[in-house]
């Protein structure tokens, strides 16, 4: 499936979907705790909650923002972080590095 991709793809895509992962779960675990009042006590504006049209209009912005506008941003900024040296091609480090670094 992605053989005949370049390394400008590769990067595009890894880069959007990193991004749009890591924001997504942490912002749905805040909207979540926030939802079902779990730290209603710790709240700076404890009784201030957005109505439902707000944050659905903040979901939209952001999938539009995510999905559009990031990947677009990461191709066009591909000859950027190449120029600093970066490179996506080559050998991954093994499994055990990550952890032992960790």
């Amino acid at each position: 499936m992605f053989q005949n991709m370049d390394e400008r793809l590769y990067f595009t895509i890894g880069s959007s979907l990193v991004h749009t992962l890591t924001f997504t779960i942490f912002n749905a675990l805040l909207f979540m705790i926030d939802y079902l009042q779990w730290f209603k006590k710790y709240k700076i504006q404890p009784n201030s909650y957005p109505d439902m049209k707000l944050i659905r209009q903040c979901i939209r912005d952001n999938i539009i923002g995510h999905l559009i506008v990031a990947p677009i941003a990461a191709y066009f900024a591909y000859p950027l972080y190449v120029s600093y040296g970066m490179s996506v091609s080559g050998p991954l480090p093994p499994c055990l590095l990550y952890t032992s670094d960790a």
